[in-house]
């Protein structure tokens, strides 16, 4: 079984599913968290997690390859459905 044969499957499409689900909890706990920061120690805390985000390169490459994944979801969430309409007739 290759690359393409995997996502076009339906154990592909489902491992697709749970990874960007995975991925936006990751997300909404991080940001979560760090929001949560804001009333510890009058923001202190806050703007050292702030400076961490920032300065940081592991927090940039999550962000940037997210957002690849993000875009690739919803462009084959896109085709599919171009796809599946263009066939109803």
């Amino acid at each position: 079984m290759n690359w393409s044969q995997l996502f076009t499957s339906s154990v592909g499409k489902k491992i697709t599913m749970a990874l960007s689900g995975l991925f936006l909890v990751a997300f909404l706990l991080v940001h979560a968290g760090l929001n949560a920061c804001i009333w510890a120690n009058d923001g202190v805390m806050f703007n050292v997690a702030a400076h961490f985000m920032g300065a940081n390169v592991i927090p940039r490459v999550l962000e940037i390859g997210l957002f690849v994944f993000s875009c690739c979801t919803s462009s084959r969430v896109w085709y599919w459905k171009y796809k599946t309409a263009a066939n109803v007739k």
